[in-house]
């Protein structure tokens, strides 16, 4: 492992102790990801053969890269088919064998925590090199949660093994108090979501002590998202894996932006700052077009593609987030929050196209003005800019 930052590495031999053989996964490589079975079972082969233990881990994952699109190959497959004994006895099997993968992973890590003597995060030094390169390519590196992460006493469930990111994500959230009963369910999350939803803290740090005064919950037949009596109610689960972080961040708005500006959901406002930015809305309000809006993706869910498939435009185009925002004021704060904080320079790049606008009003111009200051001063708060 490379030196803890400000702190002299004393000589130490290789980390090594005791950990169990894997055994090779049986069959033919051939069919779907052809080659992936023979590459998992050599890195399974130079698993055993390693004592070292940081070694071992770093094969760890360099299979767990394998058998992931595998298992989303197949299910893909079976979503296409009424039934398909073969493919769902495969996934079975690579589901257990991933299980077993994630916890050796575990096992591993808390060994080499404990012959270290130090505290060392699971994605840290070494390990962060290996996830940039074969799980997060796509998003842009930040310096991951300090302290190390104890997954001890763990319900893992069989039949779903459990990454790294869902178990980063799992204590992130016991750290700020939401793990347990109908809490946010962290292994509904997509690989994707979950590193998005660490990362975004990581970025916005003073948002965890609002997190501390909230409750991320399963939201069922709510569209998605809701804030509520203090509560961010949200389903993180397949009906919005393509939206989740936008839908998060809003609710997060009302949760926090609109609570600093004092506005109540019955739009009574106890600040100055928000009773401007409130007149400033609505001038916007005499073209919806005035708004920004951001696309949040489609519904996956059966039956919310039926419920809205007639729906033009569809609730979470961008022509129908800019009529949200214009409908309620605490819905433009909310919006307006999430656009902060996900997607600044498109939001910049919005007032800037309104101010070179020969068409826009002038009075419509000077409300953006008034509004994305008294948004930015504020906003800038909660996201440590």
């Amino acid at each position: 492992m490379q030196p803890l930052r400000g702190h002299k590495q004393p000589n130490r031999q290789p980390s090594t102790g005791n950990t169990r053989q894997i055994a090779r996964l049986p069959g033919k490589s051939s069919g779907l990801l052809k080659g992936n079975r023979d590459k998992i079972n050599s890195l399974i082969d130079e698993y055993n053969a390693k004592s070292d233990l940081n070694k071992k881990l770093k094969i760890l994952l360099k299979i767990r890269s394998l058998y992931d699109p595998w298992i989303t190959k197949i299910k893909n497959k079976l979503s296409k088919k009424e039934e398909d004994p073969h493919l769902t006895a495969k996934l079975k099997e690579l589901k257990k064998f991933g299980l077993i993968i994630e916890e050796e992973a575990h096992s591993l890590n808390s060994q080499t925590i404990s012959n270290s003597g130090n505290s060392i995060p699971l994605l840290n030094s070494n390990f962060d090199e290996f996830e940039e390169k074969i799980v997060l390519a796509e998003y842009p590196a930040q310096n991951h949660f300090g302290g190390h992460f104890d997954f001890s006493g763990m319900n893992w469930d069989e039949d779903l093994p459990v990454s790294s990111e869902q178990l980063l994500v799992r204590e992130l959230l016991n750290k700020a108090g939401l793990a347990g009963a109908n809490k946010i369910n962290d292994q509904a999350l997509s690989r994707e979501n979950a590193i998005a939803f660490v990362r975004f803290f990581e970025a916005n740090p003073k948002l965890l002590t609002i997190i501390k005064e909230i409750s991320l919950e399963n939201n069922k037949g709510q569209g998605g998202g809701l804030h509520k009596n203090g509560s961010i109610y949200i389903n993180p689960g397949e009906g919005i894996k393509d939206s989740f972080m936008g839908i998060l961040v809003h609710e997060m708005g009302h949760a926090s932006l609109q609570r600093l500006l004092k506005i109540t959901d019955h739009q009574q406002i106890d600040t100055e700052d928000g009773k401007k930015l409130a007149e400033a809305w609505s001038i916007l309000c005499q073209d919806e077009q005035n708004f920004f809006g951001l696309d949040l993706g489609t519904y996956d869910k059966v039956e919310f593609s039926e419920k809205y498939a007639q729906k033009k435009p569809r609730p979470r185009d961008p022509q129908a987030r800019q009529k949200y925002q214009k409908d309620t004021f605490i819905e433009f704060v909310a919006e307006s929050f999430m656009h902060m904080a996900l997607v600044p320079e498109l939001l910049k790049a919005h007032v800037n196209n309104i101010r070179n606008n020969p068409e826009i009003s002038w009075e419509a111009k000077q409300a953006w003005e008034t509004a994305i200051e008294i948004l930015e001063r504020n906003g800038n708060k909660l996201l440590g800019l």
